[in-house]
């Protein structure tokens, strides 16, 4: 963990062949991507996490299903299962995930009949336009996950010229809102 998250840059800069970016949000999950990276080879493999103890969101099986998806919706803390959501809301990062859900339920007593879908993004480059990165997801897996048309608001561990990086070319971003490291 640090401070400063430069060196995220950093990696997304190498080749997309062989470079991955981690950002487990709880230790399962942690356990999961570390079991991942040792198991991998001819990759550099960088894993941010939190010095600080913190909230377990997944059950062991979870956190595999989810590492293996690179992202999934977060139903415990959606409204309704995060079906039919007017608004997305994403957390990439352990601090920042725990303030996604915390915005979530604040949402949710405050404004109750607007619906929440919660995503939280394990594998940063699942974000990359599709076909530029083994990992990114496809328009239509990105548009299943996020929607194909309401507001998303990423919770970004790094810098937000980052995260507009891996999004560019993807369609419908005048939809996307950032907050990242400032």
């Amino acid at each position: 963990s640090h401070q400063n998250p430069s060196f995220i840059g950093s990696v997304l800069k190498l080749k997309p062949t062989a470079a991955r970016v981690y950002l487990p949000p709880d230790a399962n999950t942690f356990l999961s991507t570390l079991h991942h990276c040792l198991q991998s080879q001819n990759y550099i493999n960088l894993m941010v996490g939190s010095k600080q103890p913190t909230p377990v969101y997944l059950a062991p099986s979870e956190a595999e299903n989810h590492c293996r998806a690179g992202a999934s919706v977060w139903n415990f803390c959606s409204t309704d299962n995060g079906i039919d959501p007017d608004v997305v809301l994403v957390g990439i990062g352990v601090e920042v995930m725990f303030e996604v859900i915390a915005a979530a339920a604040i949402l949710r007593e405050r404004v109750p009949d607007l619906r929440v879908r919660v995503v939280n993004v394990t594998d940063l480059m699942i974000l990359d336009n599709a076909g530029e990165h083994p990992h990114s997801l496809s328009d239509e897996a990105f548009d299943h996950l996020f929607t194909a048309d309401k507001c998303i608001h990423f919770n970004y561990h790094g810098y937000q010229t980052e995260l507009q990086g891996l999004l560019f070319g993807r369609p419908r971003l005048e939809r996307v809102s950032i907050a990242g490291y400032m």
